[in-house]
């Protein structure tokens, strides 16, 4: 009975995965080629050093992303789909639910047991979700979702999916990406 009970939390934790996502996997296009370099940066880059150049080079600023995963969840379409994964999570009482940002490219989401998963239940729970994690579907699902990131501007996104038991331990986890 307790294995069927985490089957349908597993279950009703798909369809919430499903709510933050339309399904449809976006078809980009690559961009297939970097800029040339001139004949003239060729020549410079490939010169030894003269007398003249006693100055030492300066290092290139780095870039801040365009846009990121916290930008993505303070929109109206990113607290829309964190709130539809939140409460679909949610619904059955068995577990709770967060999605929020890791750095500026991850997207986590992470679910808590509100019960405490029994010791004798526990590897067999484990199992199970990690098989739910490793399914085709799910990969879908969370390359889907790295894809419309990447279409915002995220650079490098990816998907991180945590599942914790009630004390906050880490069952399972696993990052699409």
């Amino acid at each position: 009975m307790k294995k069927i009970i985490a089957l349908m939390l597993i279950a009703l934790f798909c369809m919430a995965l499903a709510a933050c996502g339309d399904g449809e996997p976006k078809r980009r296009t690559a961009e297939t080629s970097a800029p040339a370099m001139t004949e003239a940066a060729t020549e410079a880059a490939t010169e030894a050093p003269t007398e003249e150049a006693t100055e030492a080079p300066t290092e290139a600023p780095t870039e801040e992303p365009a846009y990121t995963v916290t930008d993505y969840l303070n929109s109206e379409e990113g607290k829309q789909a964190a709130a539809d994964f939140k409460s679909g999570a949610e619904v059955s009482g068995t577990l709770t639910a967060d999605c929020y940002a890791e750095g500026d490219n991850i997207l986590v989401f992470d679910a808590s047991f509100t019960v405490d998963i029994p010791a004798e239940n526990l590897e067999a729970t484990k199992t199970a979700l990690q098989e739910y994690l490793d399914k085709e579907s799910s990969e879908e699902t969370f390359e889907s979702a790295n894809a419309e990131l990447e279409d915002l501007g995220v650079k490098d996104p990816k998907c991180k999916v945590i599942y914790r038991n009630s004390d906050g331990t880490i069952l399972v986890e696993k990052i699409y990406g």
